[in-house]
């Protein structure tokens, strides 16, 4: 198994094989939550308006996502992995679109063999399900903040945490969270008064579930494996 890391929009443009596309802060971490909680299939939109669209032909769908991590109008949800259980989304489908992760979900899909979305929630299971499937080449993708065309650190060292899982080491993980907890991504979540949705996102394994995107029509749909 060849695992490499390409990062940010590009990077997806550029993944092939079976690609897991990460963004901890948070769309990749308030999809494990969701799948998690039982929600039955998440659409993912690249654009608000395509949310918007997707929301007015299936109105019983839950709106989600967010721009500059603040909820945008008309939606039902923002972006928080910690409060999904509020919303009992057992048996749902939610639309979700986000300022980075589903965009990278979006420009991943049409050149890889397979999508997963990937993070420290969910690290160990995605593990074990690549180690099994075996592929040939697999392509983790750290969003970082395309806007600013930043990298992030939390997404960096998960990518990175994750590629020392496949290949059978034992990364240190308190001290990724130690210093993840003090990096930019970190602070400005405190800013936005998401302090315990941070600390939620820096929690290893506390998943077990595995998402991974499907081709419906024309639409991209994560759901659990």
């Amino acid at each position: 198994m060849n695992v490499i890391i390409r990062s940010k929009l590009k990077g997806a443009r550029a993944a092939r094989g079976t690609v897991v596309v990460i963004d901890v802060l948070r769309a990749t971490s308030v999809i494990a939550s969701f799948l998690h909680h039982g929600a039955k299939a998440i659409y993912i939109s690249e654009s608000v308006r395509h949310a918007y669209k997707l929301k007015l032909q299936n109105p019983s769908f839950i709106l989600a996502g967010e721009r500059y991590s603040i909820r945008l109008p008309g939606f039902d949800y923002g972006n928080s992995a910690i409060d999904v259980p509020r919303l009992n989304v057992k048996g749902k489908t939610v639309i979700l679109t986000t300022s980075n992760g589903t965009r990278g979900i979006a420009n991943a899909a049409p050149y890889a063999e397979d999508i997963l979305t990937g993070s420290f929630l969910n690290a160990e299971a995605t593990v074990r399900y690549l180690k099994k499937k075996k592929p040939k080449t697999v392509t983790l993708v750290p969003m970082g903040i395309t806007r600013f065309r930043m990298k992030q650190y939390e997404d960096e060292a998960c990518a990175r945490y994750l590629q020392d899982r496949l290949s059978g080491k034992k990364p240190d993980f308190n001290r990724i969270r130690k210093s993840g907890m003090l990096r930019d991504g970190a602070l400005r979540l405190k800013m936005f008064g998401a302090k315990k949705d941070l600390e939620f996102c820096f929690t290893l394994d506390r998943f077990d579930v595995v998402g991974k995107v499907f081709r419906e029509g024309n639409e991209l749909v994560v759901r659990r494996i």
